[in-house]
Order: C-alpha cells, then sequence, then structure tokens
C-alpha cells in the first residue's frame, strides 16, 4: 500500500479468458479536486473502459462496487 498526502486514486482490474487480472486502469489527482463525488463518476466510466478491453482479451466484465474505497 502507498499513500501520497492529498491525493486520491482509484483503479478497475482488467481480466484475461481465465478470469485472471493481467492489467489495470487507473486515475489519479489532487484531492481538492479529485473528490468522493468525482471519483464516483468516474469509476463507472473507467470501469466501462476496462469491460471493453477485457472483452476484447476474451473475459468476462469485472463486477466492482460503484462506491469508492477509502
Amino acid at each position: 500500500n502507498e499513500a501520497i498526502d492529498n491525493v486520491n486514486s482509484l483503479a478497475v482490474p482488467i481480466c484475461d479468458a481465465t478470469g485472471a487480472v493481467v492489467a489495470a486502469l487507473s486515475l489519479s489527482g489532487p484531492a481538492q479536486r479529485f473528490t468522493a463525488e468525482r471519483m464516483q463518476e468516474a469509476v463507472g466510466i473507467l470501469g466501462a473502459a476496462a469491460d471493453r478491453v477485457t472483452h476484447r482479451l476474451g473475459g468476462r466484465p469485472y463486477a466492482r462496487s460503484t462506491e469508492p474505497a477509502v
């Protein structure tokens, strides 16, 4: 676990045809601009992009929560 003060980030997995996590997409930004509300919006967009890549690798979309972990 790494932490940087005043920075928020999120990541979503990319899976292959076997279901193994083979990569991830992530976003990070200053906490004052990348707020919990913006993170909640971003996780849907980032998740959809990860699902498209996962699908192209023969995998199934990863079940994820829309609530960012704190």
